[in-house]
């Protein structure tokens, strides 16, 4: 073919596969445009007993006015799977075991680990037993989801891009959901209780006031209880001086970023409008989209405003006008490992007390996963629970959790809706059947108390720490705490509350709660020493912008001791002029030890003290490792733990890799260097937002070119906030919310949140808000001014 002929050719293929993209980018614009939500004009939504309108503000939060609940519901469901079907179906299928269905092969062992628990079976026993009213809105909502989703013009653009058609809603599905968000906030493996058990096997009992201690001296309880600080156990309990050295990278545990949350509540006394105030930040993964949907309810003259779920048909956090509310985890003890007698018949075993031998049942279930063959997978059950493991004596596991019960489950929560005092809300929270959590609560009157909302178990002749036999019946659960037993803590005059994860209480209150790995304290006593400073400063003016401001507050306090360390090893080791170790030195000393982005005395004292953390525990649990794969210690071993380990220097509990302690200090401060050179960085730009930034990806980012998923996933923004201090941040966690609020006065209180209402690309509320969150600038807690008004009429 001649030359001019080829090139000629080569152009028209060229222009052809141009206009092929082209059109193929129009087409796919197109078909994304189909699905996006309606927001204007009207359409028909069936079984409403009146005409529904639905607001939307600048940032696409929805104002639903409607006449009733039971359509307030319906419409909710409506919005929700217009705006976020794909993440409602992702997670009931994340509790149910069923994503295999969406996402093929990669996604078996996720299911298999789900299914074990038969959350969807459980789902159905909910419902049955769920009041007429919860039942009515719960199925009100679903009949709106079904109708929302078809009255798109096209699917949800993610079902088009897999090649599948989205299954309808069903009501139990609204309970997946909140097993879902159980799953996330407590472990259904209990390698917490199985971690303590384990060190307890290895080292003995003696090892546990040290390394696992319960209460410390640093503790930020509400009731002021804190310990004297246990010994280090001697080396007849442990001695790893002549152990066979381990290499870091075998394990790595390095109790960085503590997940959890923040709440604090000002009573009345102290603010500008004397009713109460509540703050709330939620620390979750931040997903994309956002974990939150915002949205406020009008009916009856009644109006709540706050953060829903989508999936579920109720407010979770916010306020009625009356009372204002806000969540954090409450590692309450809510599961206990039980050990299996065996009898001599493999799928027999000793029951409790004289119940005698009992069978094992077998649980069959298929998991059908697209593109392949159904797996079929067998779980055995006991009278407790699945078995989901085996102990240091090879006996099976049992696992007891209160997330295998019907009877904590509900959707009694949505009894905040109507609470006028916060006596009233106390009981709503103990009737509530949702993952066990803290709730700090605030009415008008400026009353203000916490308690805990959730199901707890009751147990009988055990504390829950350590796994004991039940065999003989003297230990068991004698079903859940009753409202009068759950504790809650409103004492006369109380002037502030505060939450963040840690260890509420002492003495028997302790006792009912149990330990299910309560959070270092140090978050939690920066909050309350930030809020002790404020009511001294602003003893009767107090504003929701104070709150927030303690929500930011990203100084690393914990990290003072350590910074003053680093220095002084530094000037031991008489570092040349110019050398990495001066320039270290220099960069520590250059700012304060806030978690800023341009911040790099933070990041680089924080690495000091992780590689310490490993340098010191890695040797010490390697035996426990051993004995237990999944031992973890991120929320056993205390801040006090490593520091007095490190002031006192006690050789048997050196490793054998290490002349002196000195030298394992040495030895942490080059790992910082090694770290920095393998990062092409010199300590003076090592600044801690290079490191610290936003990784959020929509599911589909792995799957689509890069060019494309840069449109889905978050901004990759440097983040201020790290860990132990309130504004906790990472790559891929951080605060899913913060709000500042008065009931009363929610037009002066504040809100923000990472990512917008919209999960589709093409909304103009995909990101909407986000970039205040990022930036920690509030924007207003009520839906601002009307841009988009949808009319759903009645039949």
């Amino acid at each position: 073919m001649p030359v001019k002929t080829f090139f000629r050719w080569s152009i028209r293929l060229a222009l052809i596969l141009i206009l092929v993209i082209v059109a193929l980018g129009f087409w796919t614009h197109h078909l994304l445009e189909k699905s996006l939500p309606q927001l204007d004009g009207s359409t028909h939504l069936p079984g409403l007993s009146s005409s529904v309108t639905v607001e939307r503000d600048n940032l696409g939060v929805p104002t639903i006015h409607g006449k009733t609940r039971i359509d307030i519901a319906r419409a909710l469901g409506f919005i929700h799977a217009q705006d976020r079907f794909f993440q409602m179906d992702l997670t009931r299928r994340r509790s149910a075991g069923e994503l295999a269905e969406l996402f093929g092969k990669r996604a078996i062992a996720i299911d298999k680990a789900a299914r074990r628990n038969e959350f969807r079976t459980l789902a159905k026993n909910v419902l049955l037993n769920a009041s007429k009213e919860e039942r009515d809105i719960v199925e009100a909502y679903t009949e709106g989801v079904n109708a929302g989703l078809l009255s798109l013009k096209s699917k949800p653009f993610e079902y088009s891009l897999l090649r599948l058609t989205p299954a309808p809603w069903k009501a139990e599905d609204c309970v997946l959901v909140a097993a879902s968000m159980l799953i996330t906030l407590q472990d259904d493996q209990n390698r917490y209780e199985q971690s303590l058990v384990t060190l307890h096997d290895v080292y003995g009992r003696k090892s546990l006031p040290f390394f696992a201690s319960l209460i410390t001296p640093d503790d930020a309880a509400l009731d002021g209880s804190i310990a004297s600080g246990a010994p280090i156990p001697g080396p007849d309990v442990i001695n790893i001086r002549d152990a066979k050295p381990v290499a870091l990278n075998s394990f790595i545990d390095d109790g960085s970023l503590m997940p959890g949350s923040n709440s604090m509540a000002v009573s009345g006394a102290h603010t500008l409008t004397g009713a109460g105030m509540v703050a709330n930040d939620m620390h979750l993964e931040i997903s994309v989209p956002g974990r939150w949907y915002r949205a406020s309810f009008v009916w009856d003259n009644n109006r709540v405003t706050g953060v829903t779920l989508a999936g579920t048909p109720l407010i979770i956090a916010g306020s009625n006008g009356h009372v204002a509310w806000g969540f954090t985890n409450s590692c309450v003890d809510t599961a206990d490992m039980v050990p299996i007698a065996r009898s001599e018949q493999d799928d027999e075993y000793h029951g409790p007390g004289t119940s005698g031998i009992l069978k094992m049942t077998h649980h069959e279930a298929i998991i059908q996963v697209k593109g392949s063959d159904p797996v079929k997978m067998t779980t055995d059950w006991t009278i407790w629970g699945p078995i989901i493991g085996k102990d240091y004596d090879n006996r099976p596991l049992a696992l007891h959790w209160t997330g295998h019960m019907a009877e904590a489950f509900n959707f009694s929560l949505l009894g905040m809706e109507k609470v006028t005092t916060t006596d009233d809300a106390i009981k709503v929270a103990h009737k509530a059947g949702i993952p066990i959590q803290n709730i700090l609560i605030a009415d008008n009157s400026g009353k203000i108390a916490w308690t805990v909302a959730g199901k707890i178990p009751k147990r009988i002749g055990f504390d829950g720490r350590l796994t004991v036999p039940w065999v003989y019946g003297d230990r068991h659960w004698d079903g859940l705490l009753s409202s009068e037993e759950t504790p809650v803590w409103s004492p006369t005059g109380v002037d502030y509350l505060w939450t963040a994860n840690q260890r509420i209480l002492g003495g028997k209150a302790l006792q009912l709660l149990g330990d299910a790995g309560y959070a270092r304290p140090a978050r939690a006593a920066q909050i309350r020493d930030d809020l002790k400073n404020l009511i001294s400063t602003k003893p009767r003016n107090v504003v929701p912008s104070d709150l927030l401001k303690i929500q930011l507050d990203d100084r690393a306090l914990i990290l003072v001791n350590w910074k003053n360390l680093l220095i002084d090893k530094i000037e031991s080791m008489h570092p040349q002029k110019g050398s990495d170790l001066e320039q270290l030195a220099d960069a520590v000393h250059s700012d304060d030890l806030r978690a800023d982005a341009n911040s790099t005395a933070y990041r680089l004292v924080r690495e000091f003290r992780l590689a310490t953390w490993n340098r010191v525990f890695t040797p010490i649990f390697a035996p426990c490792v051993d004995a237990y794969p999944e031992f973890q210690y991120r929320h056993m071993v205390s801040e006090y733990t490593l520091w007095t380990l490190v002031q006192q220097k006690p050789m048997h509990l050196l490793a054998a890799n290490y002349l002196s302690w000195d030298d394992l200090l040495n030895q942490a401060i080059n790992d910082v260097l090694v770290s920095l050179k393998k990062q092409h960085l010199s300590p003076k730009d090592a600044t801690w937002g290079k490191q610290n930034t936003l990784a959020s990806k929509h599911p589909f980012s792995a799957i689509l070119p890069g060019f494309l998923a840069q449109y889905l996933n978050f901004p990759s923004d440097q983040m201020s906030g790290g860990d132990d201090m309130p504004r906790i941040q990472g790559q891929t966690f951080g605060a899913s919310e913060r709000f500042a609020v008065s009931p009363g006065h929610e037009d002066e209180s504040i809100f923000e949140m990472p990512g917008g209402q919209s999960a589709h690309p093409l909304s103009t509320y995909y990101l909407a808000g986000h970039e205040a969150w990022v930036k920690g600038e509030p924007t207003g807690f009520l839906p601002g001014k009307t841009e988009h008004v949808l009319n759903l009429n009645a039949d």
